[in-house]
């Protein structure tokens, strides 16, 4: 945890220095979203870019970015704060010179995670298939069941690789991509690169040797628990097998070059200071997070306020600065439990076997209710 807090610290350089400005839309593009960012709502790239620019050349808190205002109000890190302190010294920079790209590997994937979908996993299709006759189907989280790859051949022709200077790939799962290999092949040596992976991957020789020609490589583990925790989220994963991962990683790689990134759902937020003080202690690196907005039903404040107020107790490092409007409601916990009942028809794995303490919490409360 004191890696989390001491990150945020950091971001209060730049309070009185343009503090509504963010640096992405400036220098970055992302393939995925058609837009400088992930977090950016109510968007069209074409119609509103100019408009965005502006705001950010003016230090306005923009109308697009309200994702990030909402959590720095709540004390919660946001996408512009950990852009900002990464891209420090671009920070100055008022017109467009995009250096920094996001490029999706497309969805392929081995796991079928709890709070995922088949828009970022292939694993998820027998998943899928269970749903085509309920109403979570018809939900566009659940309707793309096929191999994708974002980006056209015509567009990657259009990059100027040379220019390129960070690029931060995406999954499914980026290391089993055939897309990732390729598109190394046309960066340069000295490109920053980061790879978020879901650390069941097995790297071979080769893929070894080519990840440490780059000098400026980072591998974030994209890990939402430890233990049983992990393994009911991160299905089928084993948590035995991943830790051993990491700390392959580790003696391959280096410490340096690699983090933890947790996304926050309102599944694991109930045992959030322990995932955070276990996964420190297997590896003491940067650790960041962000908070699931979609589907619905595993967005973070998901959870009534009588539960809500228990997590806040059972967490006081997490929440020591932080806060979070529960906006769980019946309506709201009952699509839970149902995609709950659905996955685990499939899946065989059950959550009151993996999280019984958080099973019963909200079972108990949301029959009470």
């Amino acid at each position: 945890m004191w890696v989390v807090n001491n990150i945020i610290d950091k971001f209060k350089i730049f309070k009185y220095v343009m503090p509504n400005k963010c640096i992405l839309p400036f220098i970055r593009y992302d393939f995925d979203k058609n837009s400088p960012c992930c977090k950016i709502t109510n968007y069209d790239h074409e119609k509103n870019y100019q408009e965005l620019l502006n705001d950010h050349r003016n230090d306005i808190k923009s109308k697009f970015c309200t994702t990030c205002w909402n959590l720095e109000k709540n004390g919660l890190q946001s996408k512009r704060q950990v852009s900002n302190n990464y891209f420090k010294k671009y920070l100055d920079v008022k017109e467009t010179n995009v250096i920094s790209l996001v490029l999706p590997t497309g969805n392929v994937c081995n796991l079928s995670c709890v709070t995922c979908g088949p828009t970022y996993s292939t694993g998820w299709i027998p998943k899928v298939k269970a749903m085509e006759k309920t109403e979570f189907y018809n939900r566009h989280h659940y309707r793309i069941p096929l191999p994708y790859n974002n980006i056209p051949e015509e567009l990657l022709k259009q990059i100027k690789w040379d220019n390129v200077e960070d690029v931060e790939f995406l999954g499914g799962e980026t290391l089993m991509s055939k897309n990732l290999w390729k598109y190394l092949d046309l960066l340069k040596e000295d490109t920053s690169i980061s790879l978020l992976t879901n650390g069941t991957a097995v790297l071979k020789d080769w893929q070894i040797e080519k990840c440490k020609k780059f000098k400026n490589l980072h591998i974030c583990f994209s890990i939402d628990g430890i233990e049983k925790i992990f393994e009911y989220i991160r299905q089928p994963a084993k948590w035995k097998n991943v830790k051993n991962n990491i700390l392959f990683y580790k003696t391959v790689f280096g410490r340096d070059k690699l983090s933890f990134h947790i996304t926050i759902s309102n599944m694991n937020i109930f045992y959030i200071d322990y995932i955070m003080k276990e996964l420190l202690k297997i590896l003491p690196v940067k650790c960041i997070y962000t908070m699931v907005e979609k589907p619905d039903e595993f967005a973070t404040n998901n959870l009534t306020n009588e539960v809500g107020t228990l997590v806040e107790k059972q967490n006081p490092l997490f929440f020591k600065n932080k806060k979070i409007e529960w906006k769980g409601t019946k309506e709201s916990m009952s699509l839970f439990f149902k995609n709950i009942k659905l996955q685990e028809n499939v899946s065989k794995i059950y959550l009151k076997d993996y999280m019984l303490e958080y099973y019963k919490l909200i079972k108990e409360l949301y029959l009470r209710h």
